[in-house]
């Protein structure tokens, strides 16, 4: 009974020297691509094109259970969007364009493992779920005679097919991630991360059908440990 006793005493010491909780910030780049997926056509892709560049940064929590396992939460704004182009639909119409710009507030959830010290290497995956602050769309249409005229989409009133007020605003996708980490001190580390999101939930803002976000991020940012590993 002593040895047994002994024996949880050293596993749990072991594990609470193990345990290290990190605070920091982190900002940079959203690739984002906003696309449709047709009823009639699931998962189709169908005229959103090229991406936003956007913002996405904020705060980071990360907690280690031991030197290879860890698990994050983060708070970010992470602007996303794309853009439309295609061609007039009548005789005096050139070309459409639509440029979708939404800004949500994201909290992705992740865990998974990081190898090494100095330079240490690690791999996440995770959900983030993100409610969407603002979607703002622009119209440009150029008429066959070269003028242009742009305008917000919400004053389209002759496309009944817009409506904005109804959009959904959650927004659940999945994420997977890799980065390194380079050890300043025992208690500062600074890492870069390259990640890939796509959006599982369906974004309806017309009848036409439900659109999706996916794209890269990449990420700079600096975590400060609250307790020396």
């Amino acid at each position: 009974m002593k040895k047994i006793l002994l024996f949880l005493s050293v596993f749990l010491s072991a594990s609470l020297f193990g345990q290290t909780h990190f605070v920091g910030f982190k900002g940079g780049i959203n690739f984002a691509n906003f696309f449709e997926r047709t009823p009639e056509e699931d998962g189709i892709d169908d005229g959103i094109q090229n991406n936003r560049n956007g913002f996405n940064g904020g705060l980071s929590y990360l907690y280690h259970f031991n030197e290879r396992i860890n698990f994050g939460v983060d708070l970010l704004y992470s602007q996303r969007g794309g853009t439309y182009s295609g061609s007039g639909n009548s005789s005096v119409v050139q070309s459409v364009l639509e440029q979708h710009k939404l800004d949500y507030l994201s909290v992705p959830i992740k865990g998974g493992i990081v190898y090494g010290d100095l330079f240490s290497f690690f791999t996440n995956v995770g959900l983030i779920p993100s409610y969407l602050l603002e979607h703002n769309v622009l119209l440009e249409i150029t008429y066959i005679d070269g003028a242009l005229i742009s305008f917000p989409i919400s004053e389209y009133s002759e496309d009944e097919n817009v409506n904005l007020e109804d959009r959904n605003r959650f927004d659940i996708a999945g994420l997977i991630e890799a980065g390194v980490n380079y050890k300043l001190n025992s208690n500062l580390l600074l890492h870069t991360t390259l990640g890939y999101q796509y959006t599982f939930t369906d974004y309806n803002f017309n009848i036409s059908g439900g659109y999706r976000n996916r794209g890269i991020v990449l990420h700079f940012g600096i975590k400060y440990a609250l307790n020396a590993e």
